[in-house]
């Protein structure tokens, strides 16, 4: 605790991306914890463990895995640049929803140490879709009034306070500190084991973890 009270932040630290769309100096390596444990020996005398050198493999994919970020609405939209002056929006947000990047689990959870996001950014990362649901789940179905379409969801996220279709889903990316205190997980507590968070990433955006590496970004997570 007393060195992460020491760490610096700023709201907007390590970003991913700015308002132009260009990268700004953002550093994949949010977590740099356990790097002692890369090998089987840390320094002269201390010899990591099996279970130690599995953290720091999970803490490496987790800085370091790439794979293709598409379709997440609060951060694919944010790689565009706005709009000159008079254009329609519109266009310019269907182009963005539809863009994709090449990033890693610390683009999203970017603040040095901790794993929250340095800006005020709500994400639909679709763990609320209504196909996602379980029977212990409740599940709301919602049209839009002006276009007619319909969308089920087992949490309408942000929408609920804004009204806004383009909200529903969203939520703020959490800090991974003490994960493993927090369960059940995601915003609706879909599930309280961590290795099931870890599969619905690995599906959703088809980053090809191996069962060895999916065990081993669980124990880093819970070593957090």
């Amino acid at each position: 605790p007393e060195r992460l009270v020491r760490l610096p932040f700023f709201t907007g630290i390590n970003r991913f991306v700015g308002n132009n769309g260009r990268k700004l100096g953002f550093n994949s390596r949010v977590f740099s914890l356990f790097g002692p444990w890369n090998a089987e020996r840390s320094g002269s005398q201390t010899v990591a463990t099996p279970a130690q050198q599995a953290i720091a493999r999970g803490e490496r994919i987790f800085n370091g895995r790439r794979f293709l970020i598409s379709g997440v609405a609060g951060f694919n939209d944010r790689l565009v640049p706005p709009p000159p002056p008079g254009r329609q929006r519109r266009s310019v947000r269907l182009r963005a929803v539809n863009s994709s990047v090449q990033g890693t689990c610390s683009s999203c959870h970017n603040v040095p140490e901790l794993g929250g996001n340095s800006l005020p950014l709500l994400m639909n990362t679709g763990v609320s879709d209504g196909a996602l649901r379980t029977s212990d789940l409740p599940l709301y179905t919602l049209r839009n009034s002006l276009t007619g379409e319909r969308v089920t969801t087992t949490d309408p996220g942000a929408a609920m306070t804004t009204g806004k279709w383009g909200d529903i889903g969203k939520f703020k990316p959490p800090s991974l500190r003490g994960l493993e205190t927090h369960s059940p997980y995601m915003h609706n507590g879909f599930s309280g084991e961590l290795l099931d968070i870890v599969n619905f990433y690995d599906t959703r955006f088809s980053i090809g973890l191996t069962p060895q590496e999916k065990e081993d970004l669980k124990v880093f997570l819970q070593a957090l």
